[in-house]
């Protein structure tokens, strides 16, 4: 049996445990498709705030304020204090992968099917070669099988490369179809005052892009999100990954002398394991708005051209009902050896 399939069986496995564990009674609330989860007590259902009888939520309770008129207030609804309407609270709304690098920490819930996809563009320049990258319709497709499981199918869509060299003006481009993901994501612990929300993601390829941008073998890869709600209007996440990758690399290669004849660009292919760190703040500013800062770095080992680098994000999202959300962010890379930037928009629809 193949490496790939071995990897499958035991996904499969994994997942028959969580999911039969994630509906016993108990186990998580229904409201874990939104964006936080309500605390709940062994029979599952939500505890209640004794100072105004509102169901509460998993925090850093030794924080805690009873006083309405404190900006630390526990029930405060939004960064700026505004009442929000029935069905508009933080945690009913939906909650997307997008648009920061690092995944969510919540799952879809139960019976939840949610779709995302947008806009990448990035654009790299080392003073010898200036390299942009787009990604349309980069994708996700998710589907809760218990109030603790998701299954995930992704794909990054279409994606153009132009590699253009600085001093002479010539460039080449590659254009073609991304390969498709699939995987999951599974809530492990529930938060515990200090103790963060913790999440596992496991996801897996398969070669069906454009022969000239497809990995052409499977690729595999992890995930170990963990996250603080420490208010209803704010929480901070963090996220540890690993990837074993194989990608294309491009380069531009012209005829010695005949600068008249069209630039060739050489596809070859890098074998790398890729380690990413996160860190995100989240606020939730408005009923309908809110706002996140995060800094990432991805390191890369064992590949032709070794990789550190740091990078800072921000972005802003909107809720144009409970379940549809549009979003931006912009960021660039920590450090002067290169530019580099890169901005998107998307769109998240919840069903």
């Amino acid at each position: 049996m193949c490496f790939s399939m071995r990897l499958v069986v035991a996904a499969v496995c994994v997942l028959g445990d969580l999911a039969a564990f994630s509906v016993s009674p108990g186990s998580l609330p229904s409201s874990v498709a939104s964006r936080r989860l309500v605390c709940a007590d062994a029979d599952g259902v939500a505890l209640q705030d004794p100072q105004g009888g509102k169901p509460t939520y998993r925090h850093i309770t030794s924080t805690d304020v009873s006083s309405p008129s404190s900006f630390w207030y526990t029930e405060r609804p939004t960064l700026f204090g505004r009442s929000v309407d029935p069905g508009w609270d933080p945690f009913q709304l939906i909650n997307t992968d997008r648009p920061d690098y690092a995944d969510c920490a919540t799952v879809v819930g139960n019976g939840v099917v949610q779709f995302e996809t947008g806009f990448l563009r990035t654009r790299r320049n080392d003073n010898v070669t200036r390299v942009t990258n787009e990604q349309w319709m980069d994708s996700a497709l998710r589907v809760g099988v218990s109030d603790a499981v998701e299954l995930r199918l992704k794909w990054k869509g279409h994606l153009v490369e132009e590699i253009r060299d600085v001093a002479t003006g010539v460039d080449g481009t590659e254009r073609g179809l991304a390969d498709t993901a699939v995987g999951f994501k599974a809530n492990v612990i529930l938060q515990d005052n200090w103790l963060p929300l913790q999440t596992v993601v496991g996801r897996l390829s398969f070669p069906t892009g454009s022969e000239n941008l497809s990995s052409e073998q499977s690729e595999y890869g992890f995930a170990y999100i963990y996250s603080w709600q420490i208010r209803r209007w704010w929480f901070i996440r963090g996220s540890t990954s690993f990837d074993w990758l194989r990608q294309p690399s491009f380069a531009l290669r012209q005829f010695q002398g005949a600068p008249a004849i069209p630039v060739v660009v050489d596809i070859s292919r890098d074998e790398y394991l890729e380690f990413g760190q996160a860190v995100s703040n989240y606020l939730q500013l408005t009923q309908r708005l809110g706002m996140f800062q995060e800094w990432f770095m991805l390191s890369r080992h064992g590949s032709k051209v070794p990789l550190f680098e740091q990078y800072h994000d921000y972005g802003f999202y909107y809720y144009l009902t409970p379940n549809s959300q549009v979003d931006l962010r912009i960021g660039w890379r920590l450090g002067d050896e290169h530019d580099s930037v890169f901005y998107g928009v998307g769109f998240g629809l919840r069903f």
